[in-house]
């Protein structure tokens, strides 16, 4: 018992430790306080939701958010590498969560109850098919698990019709520009270009950058359509 508690404080310390002073600061930090930021808006968009059915689908949005922060943040600090490789498959599996999280309140809002329930079985069936790939034995390169995310997050094409006809044109700036900011993200992410400070801010610092931007424009729609 004494030394299973022992462990416990170590890995605490360690983790504590790590969080400080991390192995990417930036990479790290950025994300941390995306996900601090979540749980503190968490219960008001709970809230705002209302009905039962938006607090769930609000839920799953809110669960991708902290999961892909939070695994990002501790995949960026931890100097120890034996968790590095489990930690960044939770990352990819807490973003196909995000992506369809994002999607599935906007739809039950927006769409019509026939449209609705088409995109998001639509959707959850490629998170489902991502989540597995993430967790079997064939490592993807690194193009086409993010193709997989954009593709994923422009299978709104299949009725912007119907949802630019609904939003009005503030809410379609925050539309675009959540979708471009992660899929100028994710180019940004597959060409390690620019890299203007590799060491301090480098591509991937932009790519979280970019990734906060669309999740923050993303809320702010569903927020001002609730």
């Amino acid at each position: 018992m004494t030394s299973s508690h022992s462990i416990a404080r170590q890995s605490r310390r360690v983790l504590w430790r790590d969080l400080l002073a991390p192995k990417e600061p930036f990479n790290s930090w950025s994300h941390l306080a995306a996900a601090a930021i979540t749980v503190v808006l968490s219960p008001w968009l709970l809230w705002i939701a209302a009905t039962p059915s938006r607090i769930a689908a609000m839920s799953t949005l809110l669960v991708g958010m902290l999961g892909t922060f939070t695994c990002s943040a501790l995949t960026h600090a931890l100097h120890a590498q034996q968790d590095e490789a489990r930690l960044e498959r939770w990352d990819r599996t807490f973003i196909y969560v995000l992506i369809a999280g994002t999607y599935t309140p906007l739809c039950l809002v927006v769409l019509s109850p026939g449209w609705s329930l088409s995109i998001i079985v639509a959707i959850w069936t490629q998170a489902a098919l991502g989540v597995g790939l993430c967790w079997s034995r064939w490592a993807l390169p690194r193009w086409l698990s993010t193709g997989l995310y954009v593709v994923m997050g422009w299978t709104l094409l299949l009725c912007i019709g119907h949802i630019w006809r609904v939003l009005l044109p503030y809410q379609r700036a925050l539309l675009l520009l959540g979708g471009l900011s992660y899929t100028v993200g994710a180019l940004i992410y597959v060409l390690r270009r620019p890299d203007p400070w590799s060491q301090r801010f480098g591509y991937h610092g932009i790519w979280h950058l970019l990734v906060v931007l669309g999740a923050g424009s993303f809320v702010a729609l569903l927020v001002s359509v609730l």
